[in-house]
């Protein structure tokens, strides 16, 4: 864990410095140009397991295997040179198998255990993001890009435990990340690309509810610096 922390700390202050020195040079090269308007959508799947399962808010699993996906179709309009601002909305969905949980509601001190648990989650989120585009090559085919945005959305887990009644939960949540990544042209019009979260922080409210009954909630604050791997994310757009 140290050592991921450390190399994507690493990695953020490289890309930072670079975006910097890139601002410093008195005719930066012209990348994306001002006036540029891009329509595209992001990509993300993965397979979930016990180590990243920061959707199940109330939960801590003990074993859980399953498979998230999301997609974000997103327009961004450059302002001015190399730099643009946009809106995403992602729409996420998965599913696991879960041999064990705990149910854990700190705001009202409460615990419950349950086992061979199948869970499915949809969630809704709205981002807003700024992103500093800086080229590589003369060609203009590809570059670095540094994003960073606020996110906020909504979502739902239901448990089905095989033995007892569905529970389920719902939580809003507000999320600040900064997204280092490549871009690629293949065409004049056309990129790729890629990215992956390096930090962030955010704020969690949620709620549990049984037999559509309220029985407790929780809040959460989190801060995490180093490679998320539910922030992998690939995408293409077109520019106008």
């Amino acid at each position: 864990m140290r050592l991921r922390t450390f190399f994507a700390s690493i990695c953020a202050i490289f890309f930072f410095s670079l975006a910097y020195a890139q601002d410093q040079k008195e005719e930066r090269q012209v990348f994306i140009p001002k006036g540029d308007i891009g329509v595209g959508a992001q990509f993300a799947s993965m397979n979930l397991d016990s180590d990243n399962t920061e959707w199940m808010l109330f939960f801590n699993p003990i074993s859980a295997k399953g498979k998230i996906s999301s997609i974000g179709p997103f327009v961004e309009y450059a302002y001015r040179n190399n730099r643009t601002a946009g809106v995403r909305i992602n729409y996420t969905s998965g599913n696991a198998s879960v041999d064990n949980i705990t149910l854990d509601l700190l705001n009202e001190g409460m615990s419950l255990e349950l086992s061979d648990v199948d869970a499915e989650m949809t969630a809704l989120h709205a981002t807003v993001f700024h992103r500093n585009y800086f080229g590589i090559d003369r060609l203009r085919r590809l570059g670095f890009v540094v994003e960073g945005g606020l996110t906020m959305g909504r979502g739902n887990t239901e448990f089905k435990p095989r033995d007892s009644d569905p529970t389920k939960s719902s939580y809003f949540r507000v999320k600040a990340y900064f997204s280092p990544g490549l871009v690629f042209y293949l065409m004049d019009n056309v990129s790729i690309l890629g990215s992956i979260s390096l930090a962030n922080i955010s704020y969690t409210k949620g709620d549990s509810y049984e037999d559509g009954v309220r029985i407790g909630g929780r809040d959460k604050f989190g801060a995490k610096a180093g490679i998320d791997l539910l922030g992998i994310w690939f995408g293409a757009s077109i520019h106008f």
